[in-house]
C-alpha cells in the first residue's frame, strides 16, 4: 500500500511539473472522441459516403436514420476504439513512456523525438497489444455463446470487465520494458512478468483502483434504454463521451504510475 501511494504521489508530482507528458494521452483521447463524432455523423454527408455502406450492409438501412443510428453507436464505437487503440493508442503510450524516461533522466521530454522512437518500436508495441487482445477478446463473445437472462447479463459484464483488466494488468510492465530497455517482444513480456512478480500488490492497487472509475459508466451503458425514455436519444452520445473521458484518466494513471515504478526500481 505504501509503495502504491508513493507511486501515485511521484506520478502526480511529475505530471504537475511536466504537464507536457499528458499530451500523448490527450491525443489518444481526442482520437477516440473524433471516432465518436464521425460515427454520430455517419448518416450525414460527406461522412455517409464512407460509413453508410458498411452500416447498411452489416446492420440494415434503419440504422442510418434518426434515432436508430444512435442506438448503434455503442457497438460501432467499441470496434472503432479497437482500431484507435491498435494505432494511435499504442503509439501514444510509447511516446508517454519515453517522455517519462526523459523526465527521470533529467532531459527535455520531447514529444516528436519520442514519437519517432515509438514509431520505430511500433511493431513491438503492436505485438504486445495483440497478445493482450487475443486473450481478452474471446471474453467479449461470452454473450454470444451463453444464453443469459437480463439480471445475470449485467453481473457477467462487470466480471468480464474486471477479468479483462486483470489480463492487461499481467502485461502492464511489458511496454515500459520494450521502450525503456529497447527489448524485443518476448524479452519485454518476460521482463515485465519478472517485474510484476516483484511489485505485484502495489501494481495491483495502481491498476485496479483507477479502473473502478469506469464502473458507473458501465452501469449507465447497461441502462441506455431507460435513459433515452427518461431524457432524449442524444443521451447515448453524452454517456459514450463521458466513457472516453474517464478512460483517458484511467489510461494516464495505469500507464504513468507503473512506468514511474519501473524507472525507479529497474536494475
Amino acid at each position: 500500500m505504501r509503495r502504491a501511494i508513493k507511486a501515485w504521489k511521484d506520478t502526480l508530482g511529475i505530471l504537475q511539473k511536466h504537464p507536457k507528458v499528458l499530451v500523448p494521452f490527450v491525443i489518444a483521447g481526442i482520437a477516440n472522441g473524433l471516432a465518436l463524432y464521425l460515427l454520430f455523423l455517419a448518416p450525414q454527408r460527406p461522412v455517409s459516403y464512407v460509413l453508410a455502406p458498411p452500416v447498411r450492409a452489416f446492420f440494415g438501412e434503419r440504422f442510418l436514420h434518426y434515432p436508430f443510428h444512435l442506438f448503434l453507436l455503442p457497438k460501432l464505437l467499441y470496434y472503432a476504439q479497437i482500431l484507435v487503440s491498435a494505432s494511435v493508442g499504442i503509439l501514444m503510450t510509447g511516446v508517454a513512456i519515453g517522455m517519462l524516461k526523459d523526465v527521470k533522466a533529467g532531459l527535455r521530454c520531447g514529444l516528436f523525438r519520442n514519437l519517432f522512437i515509438s514509431l520505430k518500436r511500433y511493431f513491438g508495441l503492436l505485438g504486445i497489444w495483440m497478445v493482450i487482445f487475443l486473450i481478452t477478446f474471446p471474453l467479449t463473445r461470452v454473450y454470444k455463446v451463453v444464453d443469459l437472462n437480463e439480471s445475470l447479463l449485467g453481473l457477467v459484464s462487470y466480471v468480464i470487465y474486471l477479468v479483462a483488466i486483470f489480463i492487461q494488468f499481467i502485461f502492464i510492465y511489458a511496454m515500459p520494458a520494450l521502450i525503456i530497455e529497447k527489448r524485443n517482444i518476448l524479452s519485454s513480456i518476460k521482463r515485465g512478468l519478472w517485474f510484476l512478480k516483484r511489485f505485484f500488490f502495489p501494481t495491483l492497487l495502481l491498476v485496479m483502483v483507477p479502473v473502478l472509475l469506469y464502473l458507473p459508466v458501465m452501469l449507465l451503458k447497461q441502462n441506455l434504454g431507460q435513459l433515452v425514455n427518461k431524457f432524449f436519444p442524444e443521451i447515448i452520445v453524452i454517456v459514450l463521451g463521458a466513457g472516453i473521458f474517464i478512460t483517458l484518466i484511467i489510461d494516464i494513471l495505469t500507464t504513468a504510475c507503473p512506468t514511474v515504478i519501473f524507472l525507479k526500481e529497474k536494475k
